[in-house]
Parts: structure tokens; sequence; C-alpha cells
């Protein structure tokens, strides 16, 4: 019988087994909204999500607390258990001003992707803190393997940290696309990794079609499968069938994008994680193996055609198998008794404005453009500071985050903080706008309200702009239409702190863990501290997150 360790955590007495597992699994379905599991659950199989949702724990009301719910921020948090204020992952990319450049959040200027033609490498050169994989390699004097891969970079290197064994991520250059690493990490890739790029490149993919994998009866649940305002990409119709080559006469780009919008990328990338714990050795060693995996296709799906899509429910559907066929090969592998896996998300998704306008004329749904953001805001303070001359207020604007132009403000003798207020005024009065926060308010903890404190939790003043937006539910930040990538429509977004974006999965599957839906609210940064509960190490140094009692007994 085995034997519990009893901690005693003021005022609940949990137990947790001696035995540690051999593997921990963390699985990231980028932009799997919470609802995807009970809206698609008659189609899944018996042990894909299922073997969460009926042998496993299901925290049904789990979010992210910040507001910035977008991929490089969300994947941050997950093994961090630390929110952008913390962490430095504010947003997927901000502006630096004091060198006046973007900044992507795992760019690295000082390393570079092994065998890419892209100028500049990634790192975790930007996060602030440890993972839960930093931690657990510590605590064994680095005995532990830690692996991370993504189709995304910054989903893999976030989720990683800052000491794994190896992180991979889709790259290319002007001949191939495969998987590839930073120089962050290693000099040269290792022999399996180039083995099965070679034998297993996308390429391979080329004119495959993707078309529903259940009579299209059953999709009467989504909305229309040519819906006016889905952005397919290159090559694609708006609906089923889909021919994945990336268009006549496309090139190696094009393709390569076509391919990451279609389920045919998240079953290649299985197929390099097998590789991955095979050539590892991964849960057969002396010390616990962790394995962080992020699927990025369903965010390009979700962003291309919607969540009431025909494709958004095929592709989790399909998902789902993949699933069951990955842990059918660790119980082979491993044995399920030996794995800790817990499977989540970076972020959810809004539906489409139009498909809610499309319900209802007269609902408050829309887009707000950046166009419409940056006139009123330019045409305003010169109204009430002055013109600026050919100079601009604005210095940039990245995602919801805008950066005033300090030396202007500086040259006509102005307080920030004032401009900042006339600034939030105007942009209040832009339909769909719900809040603006100013970076002076966030600074000197000026708030209040939940929208403040989300926003409070992704801002970080070295960082962040002199402005904050937050748009009302159903609107999303768009460029004007004549400007989006491929022409055919909007598409749709997230970013924003309302649950379609925030409410995400937290499901747990391991030997002695409570099993059922539990309802208490909890936040994603929750994982972290858990994780390390049960691996018996120092949480992530970063951490704001709590150990989730539920899972243990009491």
């Amino acid at each position: 019988m085995k034997k519990f360790l009893f901690i005693l955590l003021f005022p609940f007495l949990i137990s947790v087994s001696n035995e540690k597992p051999k593997l921990v699994v963390v699985i990231s379905i980028d932009q799997l909204r919470y609802d995807y599991l009970e809206r698609f659950a008659p189609y899944f199989s018996k042990r894909g999500f299922n073997l969460f949702l009926k042998d496993g724990a299901n925290f049904s009301s789990a979010n992210f607390l910040h507001s910035a719910t977008e991929t490089g921020p969300g994947h941050a948090v997950i093994l961090s258990g630390s929110y952008g204020v913390v962490n430095g992952i504010i947003a997927n990319q901000w502006y630096d001003n004091k060198n006046n450049k973007e900044v992507y959040c795992v760019d690295d200027e000082n390393s570079t992707i092994l065998f890419s033609t892209k100028k500049i490498g990634n790192s975790p050169k930007n996060f602030i803190g440890s993972t839960v994989g930093d931690q657990l390699r510590e605590s064994n004097n680095y005995q532990s393997k830690v692996i991370s891969i993504s189709n995304k970079d910054r989903a893999a290197i976030l989720m990683g940290g800052k000491t794994p064994s190896e992180v991979y991520f889709g790259s290319s250059n002007n001949s191939t696309s495969f998987f590839s690493t930073s120089s962050y990490y290693a000099t040269e890739l290792p022999t399996w990794v180039n083995d099965f790029n070679k034998n297993e490149n996308i390429i391979s993919y080329k004119g495959k079609i993707w078309d529903r994998i259940l009579p299209i009866s059953e999709y009467k649940i989504q909305s229309s499968d040519d819906f006016e305002a889905e952005n397919p990409t290159y090559g694609m119709d708006k609906s089923f069938p889909h021919t994945i080559d990336g268009g006549e006469n496309s090139t190696l780009q094009q393709f390569s994008t076509a391919f990451l919008y279609s389920p045919f990328a998240n079953e290649h990338l299985f197929k390099f994680v097998k590789s991955a714990i095979e050539n590892n050795k991964l849960g057969k060693n002396i010390y616990t193996d962790l394995l962080a995996v992020s699927l990025s296709a369903n965010d390009y799906v979700g962003h291309g055609f919607g969540p009431n899509s025909h494709e958004v429910m095929d592709i989790t559907i399909r998902t789902d198998k993949m699933l069951e066929e990955f842990f059918i090969y660790l119980d082979k592998y491993i044995g399920l008794k030996n794995c800790l896996i817990v499977l989540t998300a970076d972020h959810g998704v809004s539906p489409m404005p139009e498909y809610i306008l499309a319900q209802n004329k007269n609902a408050d749904a829309g887009r707000v453009e950046f166009e419409t953001i940056s006139n009123a805001i330019e045409n305003k303070l010169n109204n009430v500071f002055g013109s600026a001359g050919n100079k601009k207020w604005i210095k940039k604007i990245t995602g919801a985050n805008i950066y005033l132009n300090d030396s202007l403000v500086s040259e006509k003798n102005l307080m920030m903080n004032y401009v900042e207020s006339v600034t939030a005024e105007t942009l209040l009065t832009i339909r769909g706008i719900a809040a603006v926060q100013t970076a002076t308010d966030l600074k000197n903890n000026s708030g209040g309200n939940f929208l403040f404190e989300k926003a409070k939790l992704n801002f970080m003043a070295s960082r962040s702009g002199n402005l904050y937006l937050q748009l009302k539910p159903f609107y999303s930040l768009s460029w004007n239409k004549n400007l989006t990538s491929h022409g055919a429509g909007y598409g749709a977004s997230h970013g924003e702190p309302w649950n379609c974006d925030s409410h995400v999965p937290l499901l747990f599957y391991g030997a002695g863990l409570q099993k059922g839906k539990f309802t208490e609210s909890v936040s994603i940064a929750d994982i972290a501290p858990t994780l390390s509960f049960i691996l018996k190490i120092e949480p992530p140094v970063g951490n704001q997150g709590k150990i989730l009692k539920d899972l243990f007994k009491k």
C-alpha cells in the first residue's frame, strides 16, 4: 500500500503520494475555449478529452486573471505561476521607448535560430523569473530532462523557461520548413531532430485535403460554412473541403502558412513529440522528467474561421482523437499510471462581431479600427495642446498598448499624466471601448474595478504603454478591412478581459489525484504551484498562484 505524506495547509489537511510521477506532461491547446469541451462533448473519443473529464479532475471555472489574453502572456503564466506584472511578458509584443523599437516577446538579438534565415533569434531573455521546469532541474543538479515543443516559438520558449534541456519550434529557411531551436539552447541540432526533419518534411502534406470528419448534418450547431467574416489563408476557401497547398504557384512560405491552418500541423507535431520522448527516454530516467507541448494549429484555424465555424468544430474533434492516440502511446511507452498530465490553453477567443450582429442587428458589437483610435488621439491632442506640426502625438500602438510621444510632451512643457488623462477621456467616446487605463493610474494603483485589476496584472512600467485599451464584449481591434492579410474578411480575435477570452480548460490526470468536476473559481497561475507541490520542489520564484487543494485527498 502506498504511503502518504501529510502536509498541513491551514485549514486543510491534504495528502500527496510519496511516489513522484516519472513524467509530467503539460499540454496547451492554443485558443481552446472551455465551452468547446461542453459543446463538442458528444463527438469526443473515449480517452481523449474524456481521459480528464471522466477519469481526471476538471476545474470548470478556470480563468486567466489578466487582460492580455494572448499567446505569449498566456504561455508565460502556465508554468511560471506569474502574470506579466511579474514575469515581464505583458503582451505578444511591446514598444521599447529607450531604444525606439518594437519588441517581440521572445526576441533576442544575441541569438540565432539554427539553420534559419531569420535575422533575429529567439530566447527567454525577456522573461523574468523561473518555471516549474527550471525549479525541477535545479532541485536535482539538472538531472531531470525538461523539453518544450510547439509550432510557435513563443509558446515553446515561455513554457520551457530559462534552463530547459531542449526547446524546439517551427522554423524555415528559403528551401524548407522544419523544427529548430535557438543558439541560446544549443549550438547544433541533435541527430534525431535532423533525421526527423529529413524524413518527415511537411512537404509530404502538400496537396492534402482537409474535409469534415463527421457528416455535414452534425455541424448544424455551428454557423454556416462560408460565413462572410471568415478570413481563410493562402489557397483556402471559406468552406470545406480545403486543399492544403498554399494556392496556385505558392511559395514555401505560403504553403507553410496554409499548413499551419490545418489539423495536419497538429498531426505532424505529435510525430515530433513522440520522437523527442523516445530519443530522450523521457520518463525512464532516475528523476522526474517534464514535457511541455503547445498545439498551435487550433489558434490559426480559430483566427481564420472563428469559434462558430465548421472548421473550429472539426479541428477540435480531430485534436481529441489525436490526444487519445497520444495517451495510448504514453500508456504503452511508460504506463499512464507513471504520468501526471495537465491540459489547458493560453487563451480563448471572442465570437466574430459579424456573427453576433447576424443574430441581432441591434446588438452592441463591432470592430474598433486602429485608424479610428489614432485619428481620435491626434485630433484631440492637437486641439487641446496645439498642433504637433509634422510630428505625431502617438509614438506607437502595439495591440492594446498606446505609447505617446514623450519627447513632444516634454517639448510642449506638458505633464504626461495630464496628457494621458485627456487621451483616455477621448478614447472612451469611441464606440466599443469599455475602459482605458493610464500608466499613471496603474503605477499608483489608482483604480479599483475588475477591469483595472486585470490590466494591472499585465502592466510593467518599463514595457507598457501610456494607455491600455479594454474593449466591450463582442468587439475586436482591427486594421481597416482593406488592409487585412488576404482581403477575404476580418476573422476572429482575442486579447480582451472577458470570459470568452479568459475562460479555458484546466484538466488534470494522474495516479492518486482526486477525480471530479470542481467549480471553484481558480487561476491558470495555480498550475505551477500545484505541480511544484506534487513534485516536492520550490515553486517558481515569481509565483502568484495557489495550490489546488481539491486535487488531493483530505
